[in-house]
């Protein structure tokens, strides 16, 4: 058996590319509200203040649970993410820099 969820509760930008990578393989994850992987999840991702430690646990249990939560939240993070890939973000990373 995978891995029924994950959660990246963290306000600094680095993980949004782990989660991103977790959620393209339909696993939802709970994360913080204002960090970089909610920015990048947002439909996608249930998110909870990162200091609130009764609303983590809440929120870690609803998605060990619920398995519809899980299923609901697993296709919403595949649509949220088909639209990325690396080589539109790496053209857009160059056509940013040459502006410079």
């Amino acid at each position: 058996m995978g891995a029924i969820s994950t959660s990246c509760i963290d306000r600094r930008i680095a993980f949004a590319h782990l989660s991103k990578g977790v959620v393209a393989c339909g696993i939802p994850v709970l994360t913080s509200v204002g960090s970089g992987a909610w920015e990048v999840a947002l439909g996608g991702r249930p998110a909870r203040e990162p200091h609130d430690m009764g609303a983590i646990s809440e929120g870690l249990e609803a998605l060990a649970s619920q398995s519809q939560l899980r299923a609901d939240l697993g296709r919403r993070g595949l649509v949220r993410t088909a639209g990325y890939s690396w080589q539109r973000t790496g053209v857009a990373t160059r056509e940013l820099l040459a502006k410079g």
